[in-house]
């Protein structure tokens, strides 16, 4: 769970990072 919830995070964090570049 641990696990899996560092990975959401990871994928979370990557995604608003995309949207930034795309947005801004």
């Amino acid at each position: 769970l641990d696990t899996f919830t560092r990975a959401s995070t990871l994928i979370k964090d990557f995604l608003e990072a995309q949207n930034w570049g795309v947005y801004s």
